[in-house]
């Protein structure tokens, strides 16, 4: 009966050892999850500013595209066609690094270009009839503005994006002037070169002009879901800006807290599984104690009263001044065996008593 009771109280410690360390746990992960929120809330932080400047710096680049465009057709539309077009057009290209090339179109067709080096091909070029290309040119001379195309394969060579502005005359179109800023230049110039061991990666997307679809213009990352996505207008629509951490903060990166935590847990549950044990090993000791001290009592009443009352009685027989060989031998022999066997019922009750 009491074997059943103190099992039945052993479970009853052991499932409260069980609450304290799944209570433990919780804390311990809940104190993570608030780390790790902190975390995140900093990394998106960090992000969202570095998406700030680096759209400032790419609404900049397409400010100088913007002006270079617009004053050379201005000069066309109020002076005509300059003889001097190299002179102006390198001008124009100082102080703008990221613009490769200027370009000017009579009606659709590419007949100056500056520097020529390298844009040989496209002279003589007719762009409205390229079907491939001439989506963003025919809304820039709908709309009366500036549009900007691509990023996609230049003629030339190269991956690039090209920034016109149409030129009329009269109210009638007569052509175009374009500058080409070379994809890799733009990304420089924005801050946006997925650099080895940069705090940031990049991902820069439009819209296709012809199926609306998001198209992306940068290797794929993995960690897109943790973008601070910036949305930066351009006259032509808009351009998508993804700002990436290059070491996005994960959950799992507290693994020593967890850890920490769950040995925590695991010595709470068993210090609360031994203290509420200790009562039942205390009332066991002073049990078994017991028995042994009545054990050491029966010991004391009856095999030491034994072996002592026949030394006593041998005692009383043996009379000094009447020795009787043959008897007193066998009393003697007596005696001494009576004396050993109460010497090894003593040394048998020390034994018992000594301290395990």
């Amino acid at each position: 009966m009491n074997y059943f009771k103190e099992s039945i109280n052993h479970r009853k410690h052991l499932l409260y050892g069980a609450v304290v360390f799944i209570v433990v746990c919780a804390l311990v992960f809940l104190i993570a999850h608030q780390q790790y929120l902190i975390q995140r809330s900093t990394q998106e932080r960090m992000l969202t500013n570095r998406a700030v400047i680096v759209q400032k710096q790419l609404e900049t680049v397409v400010k100088n595209c913007q002006t270079a465009t617009k004053t050379l057709s201005f000069l066309v539309e109020n002076y005509g066609l300059p003889e001097d077009f190299d002179q102006i057009a390198g001008s124009l290209l100082e102080g703008t690094p990221c613009i490769d090339a200027i370009q000017l179109l009579q009606k659709g067709v590419i007949t100056h270009v500056f520097p020529r080096a390298g844009h040989e091909k496209v002279i003589g070029y007719d762009l409205l009839a390229d079907t491939t290309r001439n989506k963003e040119a025919f809304r820039a001379i709908k709309d009366h503005k500036f549009y900007i195309a691509g990023p996609f394969n230049l003629r030339q060579g190269g991956v690039g994006v090209v920034g016109r502005y149409p030129i009329f005359k009269d109210h009638k179109f007569w052509g175009m002037t374009a500058v080409i800023v070379n994809f890799p230049e733009l990304l420089k110039a924005a801050g946006m070169e997925n650099t080895p061991g940069g705090g940031f990666t990049y991902q820069f997307s439009k819209p296709d002009p012809e199926t609306g679809e998001e198209v992306y213009f940068m290797p794929q990352n993995d960690h897109q879901v943790f973008a601070s996505t910036v949305k930066v207008a351009v006259p032509d629509g808009s351009w998508t800006l993804h700002i990436m951490p290059a070491n996005p903060v994960r959950f799992s990166d507290n693994w020593a807290l967890l850890l920490f935590g769950i040995i925590c847990a695991s010595l709470a549950a068993y210090l609360m599984v031994h203290l509420l044990d200790e009562p039942r090993r205390l009332s066991n000791q002073v049990a078994q104690k017991t028995a042994e001290l009545r054990e050491i009592a029966w010991m004391q009443s009856h095999r030491v009263r034994a072996p002592l009352a026949r030394i006593m009685a041998i005692s009383e027989i043996l009379d000094p001044d009447h020795y009787e060989p043959e008897r007193d031998r066998h009393l003697i022999e007596e005696l001494n065996k009576s004396s050993t066997e109460l010497d090894e019922v003593i040394r048998d009750i020390v034994k018992r008593t000594e301290p395990n």
